[in-house]
């Protein structure tokens, strides 16, 4: 019995053993049953874990919670577990070809350990960086044994301490709001989203403390024989009259050209890429999100159209066949033309490694039915694949020097000479093309132009998806997989809002509550040091333990700190909590009172929402209108054009979103109506 990790890579890994391979069913769940060489492989996906860390049931209102083991997963899992149940009976041997890395191996173990009933120490590793047929043939030929399984423990390890510090400070910060007489409120905190969510934070404080200075530059048009430069003073003035008497000094005044360097240089080409790597430039891109791009990519790696994109490496071993993958793409209309000045050649290898796996890169095998979104980071990591084996670009760097009545004025601007790696990844964000090739040591420039530029230093920016993912990568907190989840997971709870991670009002009160009674929480320090634990775990297994008690010692010293002072945590967070639900459910002014807000409200009997004024209880106001049941409601801020009412935008998990009218009497819906028909005389009394 093989023990695959999803749906797609079991029929890929049952097609290589056996191109007649055929796919069986088991109630809700699939297999695929296999020949090779005298031997019948059964092929089972576990289509993720099988098995999760749970406490015990039918207590959410208490906390500490210590008491953790592994249980089925909800949902499906029954009947796939079923089915590794059944099967295992007649399995001979076990081959575990889940993703090899953290996950994969916990996920493996535990399907051997729970699901098949056999010790872990009976199966053997079939270890791949493709799908690809050739190399999933080459790991069957070359079957790892196993006595121990350190990744599985290290992955089963974090598990458990994500587990009891997640359940643990969530239920202390969402039962904090019962100790303020209000209700339970979804609230959560992890050992690596604390850390995060507090670099978002410690950003916003230094915004919100930023005092803009003043300052000043100049700046002058230069021309000679009707070729123009923009220079700017060397030096920036210490107030605007000093700005002004170098304008007045200058302009309409000929200086000469005491400098001019000019000097070639390579830049060398870029190495394929890991998946953080990846992450951050499909998000500069095409504002993939992380997490987006990190889905995007396993599709691609299921397709069998790249490799393995869990991986920290930035390096190509020659074992991946460079020749093979070359031949390949250049067999495709869309690289052919790339391809042939690259054979023989040797790509750049850049510094990280991974032990499991290579850079991500193509296998060559030419795509089909990919949707856009695939499409574009498929030829992303084409390129980036490609531009490794290239040519350094080379460029010319040129400055210049202008003295003008004793006061120096600079220009510099780059030029592109050779194309290299660019002729193949050049996705934007580079500078155009300056020359200053026209200007001489000695030549008399005239200052036609000189302005005074009066501005003001600016704010550190906020965190973007990108430049978050990167803050984390360069603390060592979370891992390659989980730190796009993380990100996901502050959107989610809305503690940051928008593409530039703003800072919620709720954000802002649980981070400064935690900070307030327990700041170790946020500690990068203690975060990175459980993580290197974790690291070290695959050669020390024996470690588990220990590192589970340092967690949990860590976590107790926090929810000591936070019942001492649950009469001042409480209302603080139950407040924020508050004003942050009110602010995500108002809509937009109420165009009858006028005073009010429309807010969006559930019925006490029915369940349902719908929108209603917040004048109802106080004037009287009974504006109100219906909602769809579904989708997320999100305000698109504007008022309709046909009767003032606000729009709101209405989501869905597929297709485009509504943009609607909250209105249900609006000019523009009755243009619409229906004239005629059974429903005619219901959509006029509606509408009157």
């Amino acid at each position: 019995m093989v023990v695959a990790e999803k749906p797609d890579a079991a029929r890929q890994i049952a097609k290589a053993l056996d191109s007649d391979s055929e796919m069986h069913g088991y109630h809700s769940s699939a297999y695929w049953v296999a020949h090779r060489k005298d031997v019948l492989y059964v092929v089972c996906p576990a289509s993720g874990h099988l098995f999760t860390i749970e406490g015990e049931s039918g207590k959410s209102g208490i906390y500490p919670v210590f008491d953790v083991f592994w249980a089925r997963s909800k949902g499906r899992a029954a009947g796939h577990a079923g089915l590794f149940a059944r099967l295992a009976k007649e399995a001979s041997g076990f081959v575990v070809a889940c993703d090899y890395d953290v996950e994969g191996e916990a996920i493996g173990y535990n399907v051997l350990k729970y699901a098949c009933g056999v010790a872990p120490e009976r199966a053997v590793r079939a270890k791949f960086s493709t799908l690809a047929s050739e190399d999933i043939l080459a790991s069957f030929e070359n079957l790892e044994s196993r006595k121990e399984w350190p990744l599985a423990i290290a992955g089963r390890t974090r598990h458990v301490l994500d587990f009891v510090w997640g359940i643990n400070l969530s239920r202390a910060l969402s039962l904090s709001g019962l100790f303020s007489g209000r209700r339970y409120m979804n609230l959560s905190m992890g050992r690596v989203q604390g850390p995060t969510l507090n670099f978002v934070y410690e950003r916003e404080r230094e915004r919100n403390l930023f005092v803009p200075l003043p300052y000043w530059q100049v700046s002058a048009e230069g021309t000679k024989d009707g070729a123009a430069v923009r220079l700017l003073y060397e030096k920036e003035p210490t107030n605007g009259r000093e700005a002004e008497a170098v304008k007045e000094e200058t302009e309409r005044k000929y200086g000469s050209v005491e400098e001019m360097k000019e000097e070639r240089f390579g830049e060398p080409p870029p190495p394929a890429f890991n998946l953080g790597m990846l992450q951050k430039e499909a998000f500069r891109m095409f504002g993939f999100s992380p997490a987006a791009t990190l889905a995007l990519a396993e599709s691609l790696y299921l397709k069998a159209l790249i490799s393995y994109p869990r991986t920290s490496s930035e390096q190509l071993p020659a074992s991946i066949g460079y020749a093979k993958i070359l031949s390949r793409l250049g067999e495709h209309a869309a690289y052919g033309g790339l391809v042939g000045d690259l054979t023989g050649r040797t790509p750049r290898q850049g510094k990280q490694s991974d032990a499991a796996h290579p850079a991500i890169f193509p296998t060559g095998l030419r795509p089909a039915g990919l949707d856009g979104r695939e499409s574009k980071l498929y030829d992303l990591v084409v390129r980036r694949f490609l531009a490794a084996f290239s040519r350094p670009a080379v460029k010319l760097r040129t400055s210049l020097s202008v003295r003008n009545n004793g006061h120096l004025f600079r220009a510099s601007g780059v030029r592109l000479l050779v194309q290299g790696y660019l002729k193949i990844y050049r996705f934007g964000g580079e500078s155009k093309d300056v020359s200053l090739g026209e200007f001489q040591k000695g030549d008399e420039v005239f200052f036609g132009s000189v302005e005074v530029l009066s501005k003001f230093t600016q704010p550190p920016f906020r965190y973007n998806a990108g430049s978050l993912l990167a803050r984390m990568e360069k603390e060592d907190i979370g891992t390659k997989a989980t730190r796009a989840e993380i990100i996901s997971t502050l959107e989610k709870r809305g503690y940051v809002e928008g593409r530039s991670m703003e800072m919620t009002d709720l954000g802002m009160v649980v981070i400064e509550a935690v900070k307030g009674f327990y700041p170790d929480i946020l500690s990068v320090g203690f975060t990175r040091s459980l993580e290197q634990d974790l690291e070290r775990m695959d050669q020390d297994a024996a470690s588990a333990g220990r590192t589970v008690v340092a967690g949990a010692r860590e976590m107790l010293k926090a929810l000591d700190e936070f019942e001492k002072n649950r009469g001042v945590l409480g209302p603080m967070i139950g407040a924020g909590y508050g004003s942050a639900a009110r602010k995500k459910s108002a809509l937009g002014a109420c165009p009858v009172c006028r005073k009010g807000e429309l807010l969006i409200i559930r019925s006490r009997t029915s369940g349902k929402r719908f929108v209603g004024c917040s004048n109802y209880s106080s004037d009287g106001c009974r504006a109100s209108a219906p909602l769809p049941q579904r989708g997320g409601i999100r305000k698109a801020g504007a008022s309709c054009k046909g009767c003032g009412w606000p729009v709101v935008n209405v989501f869905f998990a597929r297709g485009r979103p509504w943009r609607l009218c909250l209105n249900v009497a609006c000019p523009s819906k009755r243009k619409k109506l229906p004239v005629e028909g059974k429903h005619a005389e219901q959509y006029k009394k509606r509408n009157a």
